[in-house]
């Protein structure tokens, strides 16, 4: 009876150490190396069979060494040195000589590891002991295939295609060790020395409600974010069905193709086609989330593990509206996010990540938790889930044809790729661009009722800060942004462009003056409208007015004046300039308006000379253009000083930059930085969306741009950033301070070597050039 009932619960263990370990190799070999560690290190503590032990092992051993941890990788090389196995053992003993020969100037002493290493090892050590004392009877039938694996060398091969892992007899391997240069130990010194100290400030012991809340706006914005879908989608359709006819009246072919043109309004096609995506979210981005992303299901007992609170939280709110609890889901990745998906609240599911369970405490768990439920309660789950679902086939078409691009040698198929790679790309920004508005407008909401529900907004304010050091910290190790923040960033509390630069930053440098320009600049919410997410300036300092309300003490000691900026003033002036391009083509559109109306009082007294302006439609798009261009020229000076030296900063710390509350992008900043440079490469990198230097003082995103633009960078093949990808290089251009601060490169250079050259002046000049010209042509023929 005993061994009948033990024998299905060993199967079990060993069937998911089996399934992780296929998981983990499967990571190494795409490069998701954090994710490797999180899947390879959950096998050790199973009861699983030697030679998965053993080979989850040689992963972690990659990984670590991959991810710049090579003390850790030393330490696990030494414990498996010590091995009963004899394979493993030499194994050990080649990886542990390779790896002392590359990093010479790293010892292995328990003084020189973390306490976050030595603890690692020392359980590591303890694990791999046990597994080595026993063998379960199964393992001789693995052993020979080990055998190849396990005498393998870890040092660097020729280069070569990375082999399939997806197997768990796959020989594990050195080539996937030396598919990307190996980070190296960084120079003692360059990271603080003391850890990062939270305030740790206190939650209300007993709180009321926050007031009223006005909900008219909130649902205004959401009817106009499905509107406004409908339309962009709508738009696209017939710009696309515009074009597919023009082209096959224009083909000459034995057969007559001008019959398959399409006509007709694609409005209710596209009503029924999003109506019908609105009721699978959940489905399909379950579905989704399982197949690329490895989403596992989860309990509230699981998260009891982590976060207690958390567990109470759910189960009051949900008691208390008698409802069920929403569907959990766990993503076994070390990014920390959170985000809530589904179309209605009865059919919404919560998805936390393993990284965000192990970053925070867990008060700062229960908080974000919390405002997830304050979306489903407002009923935005729905609607933005329903946009990012809209948003994920032209994001999975952009990156099908960018990785087949790349294995392309034909230039034919290479450039095709390269083409419907970014209008790909260019349609998932389109789709996503009527819910920014309502990306930024929930949080707030969101934030307020996750205060209400926890009497804990200082928890919440570390919850979000927290998460900003860990995506930051994420982008550095991994070199690039992970595709899974990209996909779901409008559903996520923060976003990587707000994470970036400040997360980079907070652990160095105090808080509250990075925060200041968020906080005080009375231009910031007009300079968000691009981005995903309200500046985390906003946000906390809102935060910050509710524990002012229960008098408790904050954690952050931010202004509570709310700002706003002052009509004509010498303040408006520079913003007034920043946005001139908009204001001329309104001023253009508005100029072609009083045409229309002079036209209709020539109409009304005959007056030939003048009454063809009356409803002529190229008035109003060739003034709207002439009128970008002048305005496009009234900054383009500002916006482009010259790079001379007296006002060059050279390498200045971010923190000094981020200091100014008042600046705006157009007071540009000339500045040359030398750091590592990080983002995708290959046809992925075309759009340029992660392009991030890596400097001593932190990161900061790139703007590139060549003197053709978008046309220069699909055609350019060379003359493109990503080449440069992980190589040190110096960065001249100008900074510019926006919601989200960046750099428009002017040159980008190696230490040797012909600079690549940028082209955003050059460009903004030929954009406005022809939208003169053209808007003149329009008027001419009348078009």
């Amino acid at each position: 009876m005993d061994e009948s009932s033990q024998s299905p619960r060993l199967s079990d263990a060993a069937m998911s150490a089996q399934a992780l370990l296929e998981a983990g190799l499967a990571a190494v070999k795409r490069k998701d190396y954090l994710a490797a560690i999180a899947q390879l290190e959950a096998i050790l503590s199973l009861e699983a069979e030697q030679p998965i032990q053993l080979k989850a092992k040689m992963g972690l051993v990659v990984a670590y060494e991959r991810t710049g941890a090579t003390a850790a990788a030393i330490a696990l090389c030494q414990s498996l040195a010590d091995s009963t196995n004899r394979q493993a053992r030499q194994w050990a003993q080649d990886t542990l000589t390779d790896l002392r020969q590359r990093y010479p100037l790293l010892t292995i002493e328990q003084g020189d590891l973390g306490q976050g290493d030595l603890e690692q090892g020392e359980l590591e050590q303890g694990e791999l002991n046990q597994s080595d004392r026993v063998t379960p009877p199964s393992a001789a039938a693995e052993r020979s295939d080990l055998a190849e694996a396990l005498t393998r060398r870890f040092s660097p091969p020729p280069v070569q295609p990375t082999p399939d892992l997806s197997a768990t007899d796959a020989p594990l391997p050195q080539s996937i060790a030396t598919d990307s240069p190996a980070p190296q130990p960084e120079e003692r010194g360059s990271r603080p020395v003391a850890p990062l100290e939270w305030r740790q400030a206190g939650r209300a012991q007993k709180w009321g409600p926050l007031g009223s809340v006005d909900q008219a706006t909130l649902r205004a914005v959401m009817a106009g974010t499905a509107i406004a879908l409908v339309l962009v989608l709508r738009a696209v359709c017939q710009w696309l069905t515009l074009l597919f006819n023009q082209t096959i009246a224009r083909l000459t072919f034995p057969l007559d193709l001008r019959p398959l043109a399409i006509y007709g309004d694609p409005l209710l096609l596209i009503i029924l086609g999003l109506a019908g995506l609105f009721l699978a979210v959940p489905l399909l981005l379950t579905q989704l989330l399982k197949s690329r992303y490895q989403l596992q299901p989860f309990t509230l007992e699981a998260i009891a593990r982590h976060s207690p609170e958390a567990t109470r939280v759910l189960k009051r709110v949900f008691g208390q509206r008698r409802r069920p609890v929403p569907d959990l889901g766990l993503l076994p990745t070390s990014v920390p996010m959170l985000f809530t998906y589904g179309s209605l609240p009865s059919n919404a599911r919560i998805v936390v990540s393993q990284g965000l369970l192990e970053q925070l405490n867990d008060d700062e768990i229960a908080t974000l938790y919390a405002a997830e439920v304050g979306h489903i309660t407002n009923y935005t789950v729905a609607v933005m889930a329903w946009v990012a679902l809209t948003t994920q086939l032209p994001y999975l078409t952009y990156e099908i044809l960018a990785e087949w691009g790349d294995r392309q040698t034909a230039p034919v198929l290479y450039h095709l790729a390269r083409l419907g790679s970014l209008l790909s790309y260019g349609l998932f920004w389109l789709c996503r661009a009527p819910s920014l508005w309502l990306s930024r407008l929930r949080l707030f909401y969101s934030d307020r009722a996750a205060a209400e529900i926890t009497g804990n907004p200082n928890g919440l304010a570390r919850a979000l800060l927290k998460l900003s050091l860990g995506i930051a910290k994420d982008v550095a190790v991994r070199g690039q942004t992970v595709a899974l923040l990209e996909r779901f960033e409008l559903l996520m509390p923060i976003g990587v462009k707000t994470a970036l630069t400040l997360g980079s930053l907070y652990s160095q440098a105090p808080g509250e003056p990075l925060l200041l320009w968020d906080c005080s600049n009375p231009f910031c919410r007009w300079l968000a409208i691009p981005n995903a997410h309200a500046p985390l300036g906003k946000r906390l300092q809102s935060l910050m007015r509710y524990a002012q309300h229960w008098h408790i003490h904050p954690e952050l000691k931010l202004s509570l004046a709310a700002s706003s900026p002052r009509v004509f003033n010498k303040e408006t002036r520079p913003f007034l300039r920043q946005i001139s391009p908009y204001l001329g083509t309104v001023a253009g559109f508005a100029i072609a308006i009083l045409l229309w109306i002079f036209g209709a009082v020539a109409v009304k007294f005959n007056w030939l000379g003048f009454s063809w302006m009356w409803g002529d439609r190229s008035l109003l798009w060739g003034c709207s253009l002439i009128g970008f261009s002048l305005g496009t020229f009234c900054r383009i000076n500002q916006f482009f000083p010259d790079l001379v030296r007296p006002h060059l900063l050279v390498n200045p710390a971010l923190s000094d930059l981020l200091s100014h509350p008042t600046d705006l992008p157009i007071h540009s900043q000339p500045v040359r930085l030398q750091g590592t440079l990080l983002g995708h490469q290959g046809i992925a990198a075309l759009p340029g969306q992660d392009l991030v230097l890596k400097c001593d003082s932190g990161l900061i995103r790139l703007h590139h741009s060549s003197p053709l633009g978008l046309i220069g960078d699909l055609l350019g093949a060379i003359d493109h950033p990503s080449i440069w990808i992980n190589r040190s290089v110096t960065v001249t251009g100008w900074f510019r301070r926006g919601a989200t601060p960046w750099i428009d490169i002017d040159t980008l250079q190696l230490q040797q070597g012909r600079p690549l050259k940028g082209g955003h002046p050059i460009w903004s000049t030929i954009v406005a050039s022809v939208a003169a010209l053209y808007g003149c042509y329009l008027i001419y023929t009348g078009r």
